[in-house]
């Protein structure tokens, strides 16, 4: 993710102005490859869990909105009038893996 200032304006005695970019406050994140899920839960049953269509979301730079339709939801056995749990996860949901998952969200 980057910033990127404009219409800057600098005043009193400036000697030298060569840089271009710099990163400020933070160094580039580099998280493993993991894809990313949502499980939604009713107050009894099993999780409906619906993936991120990149199977390496977790490696996408920019903000990206992620639009589930509650169809697909309702398509797999959920009451969305009854909606209890809802979870952020990644990897595999049904087999998660011990130490893994390094990187920022």
């Amino acid at each position: 993710m980057h910033g990127k200032f404009s219409d800057v304006e600098i005043t009193g005695s400036v000697r030298h102005q060569s840089w271009t970019e710099e990163v400020i406050g933070t160094t580039m994140l580099s998280n493993d490859a993991e894809p990313m899920y949502v499980s939604v839960a009713n107050s009894s049953g099993e999780p409906v869990v619906i993936y991120h269509d990149n199977p390496d979301a977790t490696q996408i730079e920019n903000w990206t909105e992620w639009i589930i339709p509650l169809q697909d939801l309702e398509n797999q056995g959920l009451i969305l009038t009854d909606v209890e749990k809802i979870a952020v996860g990644f990897g595999d949901k049904d087999n998660p893996k011990q130490n893994s998952g390094d990187g920022s969200m």
